[in-house]
């Protein structure tokens, strides 16, 4: 497999910062693609129902579960339990568009507004690779939300670099275009009242 990066790269200013805003999303989904094809003795896939994924290592196995309860506490809508399961200077993005940013405090006051809606968060598939730096977690699932009124379920990918317990780092990426929420206005336009 090849992967053409100067497609990625862009032109003048900025070319190593817009390189790296694109690079999680592409290892993101080169990483599902390779461990979902490739299984190998590192690498577990668990269906993550009410049953404990059957992992390689217990590094592996300890990782979901603190992934797991994450996402507990985001169906919770509990900022400060998910918060725990982070480190002091975890590296993080929930929206693709935005810069990566760091730190605890900084998680619970950007992605606060999206915890209080309390997704259902049914996660489809998990695979982790334990190794020296940590182990990393790739999961596929889908959050079912309400805004304005209406249902949608929204498909994504995510990265956890999951270290002593702690969540290292987390990266989202939809695997859709989400467009507008349910009832926004279009073209940035307000409704009428």
């Amino acid at each position: 497999m090849e992967i053409n990066l100067k497609s990625i790269e862009g032109k003048g200013k900025g070319t190593h910062r817009a390189y790296r805003a694109k690079l999680p999303a592409i290892a993101l989904a080169v990483a599902l693609a390779a461990c979902t094809l490739m299984g190998g003795a590192d690498t577990v896939q668990a269906q993550t129902s009410a049953s404990t994924p059957h992992a390689s290592t217990a590094q592996e196995r300890a990782a979901i579960n603190v992934v797991k309860a994450w996402f507990a506490g985001w169906e919770a809508g509990d900022a400060q339990k998910m918060s725990s399961y982070m480190a002091d200077n975890v590296e993080f993005r929930g929206i693709p568009n935005q810069p990566i940013r760091m730190g605890r405090d900084e998680f619970v006051k950007d992605v606060g507004r999206f915890i209080r809606l309390k997704p259902h968060v049914r996660i489809t598939e998990a695979v982790a690779i334990g190794g020296a730096t940590g182990t990393a977690v790739l999961t596929k699932r889908i959050d079912t939300i309400k805004i304005n009124g209406k249902t949608r379920m929204v498909p994504l990918a995510a990265f956890f670099r999951v270290d002593h317990g702690k969540i290292q780092e987390w990266l989202d990426m939809p695997l859709i275009p989400l467009g507008p929420p349910p009832g926004a206005a279009a073209q940035g336009h307000a409704p009428n009242d």
